[in-house]
């Protein structure tokens, strides 16, 4: 029995063992609980929203990107980083943006706990270089 108590995960906890009677709700958290403790959350994340706006007081802006754990060299990982940059970028070009910082004062701070894969390094070398037809710096750093 106290191997179908925890399963896998700290909180990972049979709870039809806790109490004498297994109910639907029970079920349900216990899956939740089982999900939590073995899903991995996105390195990138918050395609609705810019993470952080730094405005200096030469006038520039910079818009950074969170990259809160490795990026590998998987498509997904290098596909999460192309639909941030482009999110910062549709704003960057916004008639609204451009009116209140201007052309060419925006740079776009990839910001990583860790140093990304070398294809990902590579990648974001190649954006930078189609983005500045554009006048937007892009940089990675390690945070």
């Amino acid at each position: 029995m106290p191997a179908d108590i925890l399963v896998g995960a700290p909180f990972c906890v049979w709870l039809r063992h806790l109490t004498q009677n297994s109910t639907p709700t029970k079920m349900q958290l216990h899956l939740a609980l089982c999900l939590k403790g073995t899903m991995k959350e996105d390195p990138i994340q918050g395609f609705d929203s810019i993470d952080i706006v730094t405005e200096k007081l030469d006038g520039t802006v910079d818009l950074v990107i969170v990259v809160s754990s490795y990026l590998d060299s998987s498509d997904y990982n290098a596909d999460l980083l192309r639909r941030k940059v482009q999110l910062y970028v549709d704003e960057i070009l916004t008639d609204e943006w451009q009116q209140k910082y201007g052309v060419g004062n925006s740079t776009i701070l990839i910001k990583s706990v860790v140093m990304p894969h070398q294809e990902i390094i590579n990648l974001i070398g190649a954006i930078k270089k189609y983005l500045t037809e554009f006048n937007i710096g892009l940089y990675l750093e390690q945070a």
